[in-house]
Protein backbone atom coordinates (compact mmCIF):
# COMPACT_ATOMS: atom_id res chain seq x y z
CA UNK A 1 0.00 0.00 0.00
CA UNK A 2 2.92 2.72 0.77
CA UNK A 3 4.68 1.31 -2.47
CA UNK A 4 1.23 2.53 -4.48
CA UNK A 5 0.78 5.43 -2.71
CA UNK A 6 4.47 6.65 -3.64
CA UNK A 7 3.93 5.73 -6.73
CA UNK A 8 0.63 8.04 -6.96
CA UNK A 9 1.91 11.04 -4.98
CA UNK A 10 4.74 11.20 -8.14
CA UNK A 11 2.22 10.04 -11.23
CA UNK A 12 0.52 13.36 -9.72
CA UNK A 13 3.97 16.20 -9.76
CA UNK A 14 4.55 14.76 -13.08
CA UNK A 15 0.99 15.98 -14.07
CA UNK A 16 1.12 19.39 -12.69
CA UNK A 17 4.69 19.93 -14.26
CA UNK A 18 3.68 19.15 -17.78
CA UNK A 19 1.76 22.59 -18.25
CA UNK A 20 5.12 24.56 -16.83
CA UNK A 21 7.40 22.65 -18.85
CA UNK A 22 5.58 22.93 -22.42
CA UNK A 23 5.79 26.96 -21.49
CA UNK A 24 9.10 27.01 -21.18
CA UNK A 25 10.11 25.26 -24.39
CA UNK A 26 7.51 26.96 -26.58
CA UNK A 27 9.11 29.29 -29.43
CA UNK A 28 8.18 32.91 -29.00
CA UNK A 29 5.80 34.78 -30.68
CA UNK A 30 6.40 35.30 -34.46
CA UNK A 31 4.10 38.61 -35.28
CA UNK A 32 5.79 41.50 -35.96
CA UNK A 33 4.95 44.00 -33.28
CA UNK A 34 6.97 47.50 -34.31
CA UNK A 35 10.31 48.06 -35.83
CA UNK A 36 12.89 50.97 -34.75
CA UNK A 37 15.90 52.72 -36.36
CA UNK A 38 19.23 51.87 -33.93
CA UNK A 39 20.08 55.59 -33.79
CA UNK A 40 17.86 58.56 -34.17
CA UNK A 41 20.57 60.71 -35.52
CA UNK A 42 23.25 59.04 -38.23
CA UNK A 43 25.92 60.91 -38.83
CA UNK A 44 28.05 60.15 -42.02
CA UNK A 45 31.04 61.38 -44.45
CA UNK A 46 30.54 61.95 -48.26
CA UNK A 47 30.79 59.06 -50.59
CA UNK A 48 30.69 56.59 -47.03
CA UNK A 49 28.77 53.84 -47.47
CA UNK A 50 26.32 52.78 -44.41
CA UNK A 51 24.50 50.60 -43.05
CA UNK A 52 20.71 51.90 -41.89
CA UNK A 53 20.49 49.79 -39.02
CA UNK A 54 17.06 48.97 -36.85
CA UNK A 55 15.16 46.47 -34.66
CA UNK A 56 12.70 44.48 -34.64
CA UNK A 57 9.95 43.73 -31.88
CA UNK A 58 10.44 40.83 -30.74
CA UNK A 59 13.43 39.52 -32.74
CA UNK A 60 11.56 36.28 -33.20
CA UNK A 61 9.22 37.66 -35.92
CA UNK A 62 8.52 36.36 -39.11
CA UNK A 63 7.04 37.23 -42.45
CA UNK A 64 6.59 40.96 -42.01
CA UNK A 65 7.01 43.26 -45.13
CA UNK A 66 9.02 47.06 -44.54
CA UNK A 67 8.65 49.76 -46.60
CA UNK A 68 11.39 52.84 -46.21
CA UNK A 69 10.93 56.51 -47.53
CA UNK A 70 13.35 59.18 -47.49
CA UNK A 71 12.28 63.10 -47.75
CA UNK A 72 14.25 66.38 -47.52
CA UNK A 73 13.60 67.15 -43.71
CA UNK A 74 13.63 71.13 -44.80
CA UNK A 75 12.04 70.81 -48.00
CA UNK A 76 9.72 67.22 -48.58
CA UNK A 77 8.92 68.14 -52.07
CA UNK A 78 12.85 68.28 -53.18
CA UNK A 79 13.66 65.31 -54.64
CA UNK A 80 16.84 63.56 -53.08
CA UNK A 81 17.93 61.23 -56.40
CA UNK A 82 21.39 63.80 -57.07
CA UNK A 83 23.11 63.68 -53.46
CA UNK A 84 21.72 60.25 -51.90
CA UNK A 85 21.28 56.94 -52.85
CA UNK A 86 20.25 53.73 -50.80
CA UNK A 87 20.23 50.07 -51.95
CA UNK A 88 18.81 46.58 -50.21
CA UNK A 89 21.74 44.49 -49.94
CA UNK A 90 21.20 40.58 -48.22
CA UNK A 91 18.30 41.96 -46.46
CA UNK A 92 20.14 45.24 -45.26
CA UNK A 93 19.75 48.98 -46.43
CA UNK A 94 22.79 50.30 -47.96
CA UNK A 95 23.10 54.23 -48.02
CA UNK A 96 25.02 56.76 -49.53
CA UNK A 97 25.36 60.48 -49.18
CA UNK A 98 26.84 61.32 -52.76
CA UNK A 99 27.40 65.21 -52.43
CA UNK A 100 28.04 67.97 -49.69
CA UNK A 101 25.25 69.77 -50.90
CA UNK A 102 23.07 67.33 -49.31
CA UNK A 103 20.65 68.34 -47.26
CA UNK A 104 19.32 66.49 -43.77
CA UNK A 105 17.42 63.75 -44.65
CA UNK A 106 14.28 61.92 -43.01
CA UNK A 107 14.40 58.82 -43.01
CA UNK A 108 11.16 56.45 -42.36
CA UNK A 109 10.52 52.87 -41.97
CA UNK A 110 6.74 51.63 -42.41
CA UNK A 111 6.01 48.31 -40.68
CA UNK A 112 2.24 47.89 -40.87
CA UNK A 113 -1.29 49.89 -42.34
CA UNK A 114 -2.02 51.67 -39.16
CA UNK A 115 -1.29 55.66 -38.72
CA UNK A 116 1.67 55.12 -36.43
CA UNK A 117 2.99 51.80 -38.00
CA UNK A 118 6.63 53.91 -38.75
CA UNK A 119 9.55 55.03 -37.00
CA UNK A 120 11.94 58.05 -38.32
CA UNK A 121 15.33 58.73 -38.13
CA UNK A 122 17.30 61.73 -39.68
CA UNK A 123 20.70 61.05 -42.20
CA UNK A 124 23.13 63.84 -42.11
CA UNK A 125 26.79 65.22 -43.03
CA UNK A 126 29.16 65.36 -40.26
CA UNK A 127 30.28 68.67 -39.18
CA UNK A 128 33.95 68.88 -38.76
CA UNK A 129 36.49 71.73 -37.88
CA UNK A 130 38.05 73.78 -40.27
CA UNK A 131 40.57 74.34 -37.78
CA UNK A 132 42.27 72.16 -34.33
CA UNK A 133 44.84 73.57 -32.00
CA UNK A 134 45.67 73.19 -28.02
CA UNK A 135 44.54 75.77 -25.61
CA UNK A 136 48.52 76.27 -25.29
CA UNK A 137 51.45 75.71 -27.47
CA UNK A 138 53.86 74.79 -24.98
CA UNK A 139 53.47 73.79 -20.86
CA UNK A 140 54.71 72.02 -18.39
CA UNK A 141 54.08 68.23 -16.50
CA UNK A 142 54.87 67.33 -12.98
CA UNK A 143 56.95 64.25 -12.80
CA UNK A 144 54.82 61.07 -12.46
CA UNK A 145 51.17 63.54 -12.71
CA UNK A 146 49.39 64.07 -15.69
CA UNK A 147 47.94 66.81 -18.16
CA UNK A 148 44.59 67.24 -19.44
CA UNK A 149 44.99 68.06 -23.06
CA UNK A 150 42.70 70.48 -24.07
CA UNK A 151 42.33 70.36 -28.08
CA UNK A 152 39.94 73.44 -29.40
CA UNK A 153 38.84 73.56 -33.02
CA UNK A 154 36.38 75.93 -35.21
CA UNK A 155 33.52 74.89 -36.24
CA UNK A 156 30.92 77.12 -38.53
CA UNK A 157 33.56 79.93 -36.98
CA UNK A 158 32.71 79.44 -33.67
CA UNK A 159 35.67 77.83 -31.16
CA UNK A 160 34.77 74.87 -28.91
CA UNK A 161 36.70 72.30 -26.81
CA UNK A 162 36.26 68.86 -28.21
CA UNK A 163 37.02 65.62 -26.97
CA UNK A 164 36.09 61.84 -28.16
CA UNK A 165 32.58 61.89 -27.37
CA UNK A 166 32.18 64.08 -30.69
CA UNK A 167 35.56 63.20 -33.11
CA UNK A 168 37.77 60.24 -32.88
CA UNK A 169 41.31 62.17 -31.94
CA UNK A 170 44.17 60.13 -32.46
CA UNK A 171 46.86 61.60 -29.97
CA UNK A 172 50.27 60.81 -30.59
CA UNK A 173 53.68 61.22 -28.52
CA UNK A 174 56.61 62.00 -29.67
CA UNK A 175 58.78 60.26 -26.66
CA UNK A 176 55.97 57.57 -24.90
CA UNK A 177 58.79 56.69 -22.48
CA UNK A 178 58.36 59.92 -21.03
CA UNK A 179 55.08 60.90 -21.75
CA UNK A 180 52.49 58.55 -23.32
CA UNK A 181 48.89 59.77 -23.75
CA UNK A 182 45.24 58.57 -23.38
CA UNK A 183 42.96 58.67 -26.63
CA UNK A 184 39.97 58.02 -24.54
CA UNK A 185 40.64 60.65 -21.85
CA UNK A 186 42.54 62.90 -23.50
CA UNK A 187 45.75 62.74 -21.15
CA UNK A 188 48.79 62.76 -21.28
CA UNK A 189 50.65 60.91 -18.28
CA UNK A 190 54.21 61.50 -17.27
CA UNK A 191 56.65 57.89 -16.51
CA UNK A 192 58.71 59.90 -14.38
CA UNK A 193 61.49 59.99 -16.90
CA UNK A 194 62.85 63.75 -17.55
CA UNK A 195 62.55 65.22 -20.92
CA UNK A 196 60.58 66.70 -22.92
CA UNK A 197 57.38 65.49 -25.96
CA UNK A 198 55.42 66.66 -28.84
CA UNK A 199 51.94 66.00 -28.16
CA UNK A 200 50.36 65.96 -31.84
CA UNK A 201 46.62 65.43 -32.37
CA UNK A 202 44.59 64.63 -35.31
CA UNK A 203 41.34 63.62 -36.23
CA UNK A 204 39.74 60.88 -37.96
CA UNK A 205 36.42 60.57 -39.90
CA UNK A 206 34.61 58.42 -40.36
CA UNK A 207 35.54 56.91 -43.17
CA UNK A 208 38.71 56.16 -41.92
CA UNK A 209 40.77 59.17 -43.83
CA UNK A 210 42.24 61.68 -41.82
CA UNK A 211 40.65 65.49 -41.26
CA UNK A 212 42.04 67.91 -43.73
CA UNK A 213 44.50 65.49 -45.96
CA UNK A 214 45.00 67.39 -49.22
CA UNK A 215 48.13 68.76 -50.80
CA UNK A 216 47.90 71.85 -48.38
CA UNK A 217 48.16 69.42 -45.39
CA UNK A 218 49.52 66.01 -46.69
CA UNK A 219 49.28 64.75 -42.92
CA UNK A 220 46.01 66.07 -42.55
CA UNK A 221 44.74 68.96 -39.86
CA UNK A 222 47.29 68.96 -36.61
CA UNK A 223 47.44 70.47 -33.34
CA UNK A 224 50.82 70.01 -31.20
CA UNK A 225 51.71 71.31 -27.99
CA UNK A 226 55.03 70.71 -26.42
CA UNK A 227 55.07 69.54 -22.38
CA UNK A 228 58.28 69.72 -20.85
CA UNK A 229 58.44 67.16 -17.70
CA UNK A 230 59.54 68.86 -13.98
CA UNK A 231 60.65 67.15 -11.38
CA UNK A 232 58.92 67.21 -8.37
CA UNK A 233 60.82 69.99 -5.91
CA UNK A 234 62.50 68.65 -2.52
CA UNK A 235 64.08 72.15 -2.02
CA UNK A 236 64.81 75.73 -2.32
CA UNK A 237 67.07 78.25 -1.46
CA UNK A 238 65.56 82.54 -0.85
CA UNK A 239 67.88 85.30 -1.15
CA UNK A 240 67.50 89.27 -0.13
CA UNK A 241 69.52 91.87 -0.99
CA UNK A 242 69.32 92.84 2.76
CA UNK A 243 70.84 89.24 4.09
CA UNK A 244 74.16 88.14 3.77
CA UNK A 245 72.92 84.65 3.95
CA UNK A 246 69.97 82.28 2.43
CA UNK A 247 66.96 83.12 4.58
CA UNK A 248 64.53 80.59 6.53
CA UNK A 249 61.03 80.27 4.82
CA UNK A 250 57.72 78.62 6.21
CA UNK A 251 55.12 76.70 4.49
CA UNK A 252 52.55 76.83 7.00
CA UNK A 253 52.28 80.83 7.72
CA UNK A 254 54.38 80.40 11.12
CA UNK A 255 56.35 83.40 11.20
CA UNK A 256 58.94 82.58 13.95
CA UNK A 257 62.29 82.76 12.86
CA UNK A 258 61.26 83.80 9.38
CA UNK A 259 60.64 87.50 9.85
CA UNK A 260 63.34 89.95 8.66
CA UNK A 261 63.33 93.46 9.64
CA UNK A 262 64.31 95.93 6.93
CA UNK A 263 64.79 100.03 6.60
CA UNK A 264 65.35 99.69 3.00
CA UNK A 265 62.70 101.16 0.43
CA UNK A 266 62.96 98.08 -1.59
CA UNK A 267 64.85 94.61 -1.55
CA UNK A 268 65.78 91.94 -4.45
CA UNK A 269 64.54 88.48 -4.10
CA UNK A 270 66.26 85.61 -6.00
CA UNK A 271 64.51 82.26 -5.68
CA UNK A 272 66.00 79.07 -6.67
CA UNK A 273 63.81 75.69 -7.30
CA UNK A 274 65.96 72.09 -6.92
CA UNK A 275 64.48 68.84 -7.60
CA UNK A 276 64.57 65.60 -4.99
CA UNK A 277 68.33 64.90 -6.63
CA UNK A 278 69.29 68.53 -5.92
CA UNK A 279 69.52 69.34 -9.65
CA UNK A 280 68.56 72.91 -9.97
CA UNK A 281 64.76 73.39 -12.11
CA UNK A 282 64.86 76.29 -14.39
CA UNK A 283 62.83 78.95 -13.41
CA UNK A 284 62.02 79.72 -17.31
CA UNK A 285 59.82 76.22 -17.31
CA UNK A 286 57.87 76.61 -13.77
CA UNK A 287 55.81 79.25 -13.10
CA UNK A 288 56.71 81.15 -9.78
CA UNK A 289 54.48 83.89 -8.85
CA UNK A 290 55.43 86.43 -5.63
CA UNK A 291 53.13 88.43 -3.87
CA UNK A 292 52.39 90.34 -1.00
CA UNK A 293 49.61 90.01 1.80
CA UNK A 294 49.47 93.85 1.52
CA UNK A 295 49.74 96.21 -1.15
CA UNK A 296 49.95 98.99 0.88
CA UNK A 297 52.74 98.27 3.32
CA UNK A 298 54.76 96.71 -0.03
CA UNK A 299 54.35 95.11 -4.04
CA UNK A 300 56.11 92.68 -5.50
CA UNK A 301 56.98 92.87 -9.21
CA UNK A 302 59.44 90.70 -11.25
CA UNK A 303 62.54 92.10 -13.01
CA UNK A 304 63.88 89.50 -14.98
CA UNK A 305 65.26 86.80 -13.50
CA UNK A 306 64.62 88.31 -9.63
CA UNK A 307 62.36 90.27 -8.11
CA UNK A 308 61.44 93.38 -6.19
CA UNK A 309 60.15 94.20 -3.14
CA UNK A 310 59.07 98.11 -3.11
CA UNK A 311 57.69 99.24 -0.21
CA UNK A 312 54.73 101.76 0.19
CA UNK A 313 54.54 101.97 4.22
CA UNK A 314 55.72 100.43 7.31
CA UNK A 315 54.72 97.80 8.52
CA UNK A 316 54.74 94.03 8.58
CA UNK A 317 53.08 92.13 5.21
CA UNK A 318 53.50 87.81 4.13
CA UNK A 319 55.62 87.10 1.44
CA UNK A 320 53.96 84.70 -0.52
CA UNK A 321 55.86 81.96 -3.08
CA UNK A 322 53.89 79.66 -5.61
CA UNK A 323 54.81 77.98 -7.74
CA UNK A 324 53.17 75.30 -10.66
CA UNK A 325 56.26 72.93 -9.63
CA UNK A 326 54.97 70.18 -6.53
CA UNK A 327 56.68 68.02 -4.21
CA UNK A 328 57.27 64.61 -3.97
CA UNK A 329 53.58 64.00 -2.72
CA UNK A 330 52.43 65.81 -5.30
CA UNK A 331 51.13 69.06 -3.48
CA UNK A 332 51.74 72.48 -5.06
CA UNK A 333 54.78 74.27 -3.91
CA UNK A 334 54.35 77.08 -1.36
CA UNK A 335 56.99 79.34 0.58
CA UNK A 336 56.05 82.44 2.41
CA UNK A 337 58.23 84.74 4.89
CA UNK A 338 57.68 88.24 6.74
CA UNK A 339 58.96 91.66 6.06
CA UNK A 340 58.58 93.80 8.65
CA UNK A 341 59.65 97.77 7.15
CA UNK A 342 60.79 100.85 9.82
CA UNK A 343 61.66 104.38 9.19
CA UNK A 344 65.21 104.86 10.62
CA UNK A 345 64.95 106.95 13.50
CA UNK A 346 66.75 110.01 13.23
CA UNK A 347 68.48 111.63 15.84
CA UNK A 348 68.08 115.27 17.24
Amino acid sequence: MKKFVTTFIAIVMCMLCIPLLSACSGKGSSELKYVQFTQEVFEVDKDQTFVLSYNVYPSTAENYSLTFDFLNNENPSESLSQVFTYQEIDGKLHCKIIEESCPEIKGYVYYGAGENDCDTCIIKLKKYPTQIYFDVTEDIINSGASYSLQLKAKINGVEQTIDNSKYNIELVSSAENVISVSNNSMMAVSTGLPGSATITARIIKLNGSYLGMGIDYPKGYTATIILNVVQNVGSWKIKLSSQDEFIKTSTDYNPLDCTYTTTENSLDLNIWLYSLNNSLIDNNTVSVTVTSSNNNVATVNKNGDYWVVLFNNDGTVCIEIISNAVDQNGNPVKIVFYLTKTTPVVGP
